[in-house]
């Protein structure tokens, strides 16, 4: 029965989902932070899906996305331009929100569209990303790689032509001899070890891909 109303053609994602989603966000109140992921999956036959999601209590609750044609995960900013858009209608007005999003993310389209709507975000550099402080100019992310198990700060730098701040960090593999990325994640405010923790929280959507792929409903 639940297959046959999933199957409905007068069932839509736009059509009910975001009045769905007011109610179970109604008790989120004006002042809250919102952790909001950003990231895309690749689907069979050539797909790819763009999906913001509200991180809460290591879940993740799909907010906007969409699905088109394209043959990666690696995405432009205009291809996903309209999910930002819907992701902002979306959520109720005042709540603190805070980007997250992977290496693939650092647009400076998508850092100034943060700025004009009020958001805020941590958004994963890759270690190419030229970054240009005040005693430096114009390194790689890679030649300020902390040491293991370190963490390091910079405050009012540039990336991309925005000013931001910066929290560096590499952490120790679990085996003597494993590889490990570095995370230098940029940042509209101030760093410090709660940067980190709060990029971290990135990951709960991949949970949420997951639930996608298993098939469990609808399969």
């Amino acid at each position: 029965r639940f297959k046959r109303w999933l199957y409905n053609k007068h069932v839509t994602p736009v059509t009910f989902y975001p009045p769905l989603l007011q109610v179970v966000l109604a008790d989120w109140k004006p002042g809250q932070r919102a952790y909001v992921a950003l990231d895309t999956s690749v689907l069979p036959n050539g797909y790819v899906l763009i999906r913001t999601a509200l991180v809460y209590r290591g879940r993740a609750l799909p907010v906007a996305w969409r699905v088109f044609k394209h043959d990666s995960a690696s995405v432009s900013y205009e291809d996903y331009k309209v999910v930002l858009e819907q992701t902002l209608k979306a959520l109720p007005e005042g709540l603190i929100v805070v980007l997250l999003a992977d290496r693939g993310f650092l647009h400076r389209q998508l850092m100034q569209f943060a700025r004009q709507v009020g958001w805020h975000y941590r958004l994963r550099a890759k270690a190419s990303t030229l970054v240009y402080l005040e005693k430096y100019q114009g390194v790689r992310m890679s030649q300020l790689r902390p040491p293991k198990g370190h963490a390091h700060f910079y405050h009012s730098a540039r990336v991309l032509g925005e000013k931001v701040h910066l929290a560096l960090a590499t952490p120790v593999p679990e085996e003597e001899d494993q590889e490990i990325d570095s995370w230098y994640v940029v940042s509209d405010e101030t760093t410090d070890v709660s940067t980190l923790d709060e990029y971290g929280l990135r990951f709960d959507i991949e949970e949420n891909f997951l639930d996608d792929k298993s098939k469990r409903v609808g399969g």
